[in-house]
């Protein structure tokens, strides 16, 4: 069966100034490098089939970074797919993350994020941003599934191979909420350079292991 490793990008400037950053593109910091060291030596033994990182520079800079650290694919070459690229945050691009959800929760008297996911879904989290967004430019739920399973649809033919993606948190976080335990991606988001595991099998996909840091 397939297994697909996914690691989510290492550290970046907007995730340490606490702000929204889906297509936005912010650095990495020193902390972040560090990240994609880490998690580079912790799949050093992995044997992948192929590694595959979204188009945005700091999933492809940390997908570089682990296949430096790599005993077994060292010369891997990284494809790049637009399809694992983090949700579209639309006008709430680049601004404050605290904030811009207290405005997406205040239609429905939530204030906060984590409100929002404990009485609802990562899916209705998306589609109450796209309704908040002035410009509606936000991914809504269908919007982002839509591309995603034509992603996903790559690795459904690939058998009984190890397949590494560097992708983003919110991404992880709602393929998990979709194939695994709900609750899960609810309370935990998938730290900087953090592993999570998933495999395909004739029943779909199934999560495995999630946000594994060490």
């Amino acid at each position: 069966m397939t297994k697909l490793y996914l690691v989510r990008h290492g550290e970046t400037i907007f995730n340490r100034m606490q702000k929204m950053q889906g297509w936005a593109d912010s650095p990495l910091t020193d902390k972040g490098f560090a990240d994609a060291t880490r998690a580079g030596k912790r799949l050093a033994d992995v044997p992948f089939a192929a590694v595959y990182a979204s188009d945005m520079m700091r999933a492809i800079r940390t997908a570089k970074e682990i296949v430096h650290q790599s005993h077994t694919n060292a010369q891997a070459d990284v494809t790049i797919n637009p399809d694992f690229r983090e949700v579209n945050f639309g006008s709430f691009e680049g601004l404050d993350r605290q904030a811009t959800w207290a405005q997406v929760g205040k239609p429905h008297g939530f204030t906060s994020k984590a409100e929002i996911l404990q009485a609802t879904s990562p899916e209705t989290a998306r589609d109450w941003m796209k309704e908040a967004d002035p410009r509606h430019a936000a991914e809504n739920t269908t919007e982002l599934w839509q591309r995603l399973r034509h992603g996903l649809a790559l690795f459904e033919d690939q058998q009984e191979h190890n397949i590494l993606l560097v992708t983003h948190g919110t991404l992880i976080r709602t393929m998990v909420a979709k194939f695994g335990d709900q609750n899960v991606a609810k309370l935990a988001v998938p730290e900087n350079g953090s592993v999570t595991t998933m495999v395909f099998t004739p029943a779909g996909w199934q999560i495995e292991r999630y946000n594994i840091t060490e």
